[in-house]
C-alpha cells in the first residue's frame, strides 16, 4: 500500500515546500502491484547505501525521490531524469503522462470509475469523467449487452 499524505511543490521562486494535499480526497491509500513494491524496495535499498556513503551529511527527510544527500529532487528534475531514461526506447511518454496512461489502462480494463477517481485523488467524480470520459466509447453498447439477458419478451 502507498499512502499519499504530503505533496511537494516548487514555487516560482524555486523554493520547495511540503504541502498538505489539495483536497481531503487527495489523502489516499493506493494498492500497489507486486512489481511496484519490488521496484520501490530496490530503490529504498539504493537510498540506504547512499545514506551510508554520505554519513552525517545525509539529511533523511523520507522522500522517495531524493538526491544522494537526502535533499528532495525538484519536480522538473524528475521530469528531466525520466525523459533521459526513456531516450532511445520505444517508450514515448512524459513523467506526468504516466498518470494518464495509468488511468487509460484502468478504463480499458473496465475498472469502476469511482475506484479510478479515488486512486488518482480527484475531489469529485466529475473531474475524472470530464478528463477521461472520451476514453469510454462503447460503454452504451456494453450496458445494452448487460441488460440483454435480464429482459425477456
Amino acid at each position: 500500500m502507498l499512502e499519499i499524505k504530503r505533496t511537494l511543490t516548487q514555487t516560482r521562486e524555486g523554493l520547495i515546500l511540503r504541502d498538505e494535499p489539495k483536497t481531503e480526497e487527495s489523502y489516499r491509500t493506493i494498492t500497489l502491484t507486486k512489481v511496484m513494491v519490488k521496484a520501490l524496495l530496490s530503490h529504498r535499498a539504493k537510498q540506504a547505501q547512499e545514506k551510508l556513503v554520505a554519513g552525517n551529511s545525509y539529511r533523511d527527510q523520507g522522500f522517495v525521490f531524493a538526491h544522494y544527500n537526502g535533499e528532495p529532487v525538484k519536480p522538473p528534475q524528475i521530469t528531466h531524469m525520466f525523459s533521459e531514461g526513456v531516450k532511445g526506447t520505444d517508450f514515448h511518454l512524459t513523467f506526468h503522462g504516466l498518470r494518464h496512461c495509468h488511468v487509460s489502462q484502468l478504463i480499458a480494463a473496465n475498472v469502476n470509475i469511482k475506484t479510478i477517481q479515488k486512486r488518482v485523488g480527484h475531489a469529485n467524480i466529475k473531474t475524472t469523467l470530464d478528463t477521461y470520459g472520451h476514453l469510454l466509447p462503447g460503454m452504451d453498447e456494453a450496458a445494452a449487452e448487460a441488460v440483454e439477458g435480464t429482459i425477456s419478451l
